[in-house]
């Protein structure tokens, strides 16, 4: 049962550290990306095993790089907290956010586009 207060987890790659980091903040969902369902999914596995509770996995698209790059690659292609000017942050300045929205990679096709994936995803869900 989930408390009305859930607790969430951020994955991490390890799925060990990942499985007892959930027990250990009592967390009952995992939220990431889709490119975390694999350690999502080991760690629930392992949860039943040790006898701990399966965490529910939630997970979100993932957004393109606002630099462009990586269209055949997309763990290249997604944004990256490692490159600042690639991703929008939670805590961005609107300033900021209007910045990297004005220089971000934008070409002239629907597909593989960060400016349009952006809008898509995040503005007009």
């Amino acid at each position: 049962m989930i408390p009305p207060l859930m607790k969430t987890a951020f994955a991490r790659p390890v799925v060990w550290h990942f499985g007892s980091k959930m027990k250990n903040i009592g967390a009952d969902i995992a939220l990431a990306g889709m490119d975390q369902r694999r350690a999502h999914m080991l760690a629930r596995d392992a949860a039943e095993k040790l006898g701990w509770t399966k965490p529910v996995a939630l997970h979100t698209p993932l957004l393109m790089s606002l630099v462009g790059g990586g269209r055949m690659d997309p763990v290249e292609a997604k944004m990256s907290k490692s490159d600042p000017n690639s991703a929008v942050f939670l805590h961005d300045k609107p300033e900021d956010i209007s910045k990297k929205m004005k220089n971000a990679f934008c070409p002239p096709e629907v597909e593989n586009n960060p400016v349009l994936d952006t809008m898509r995803l995040i503005v007009f869900p």
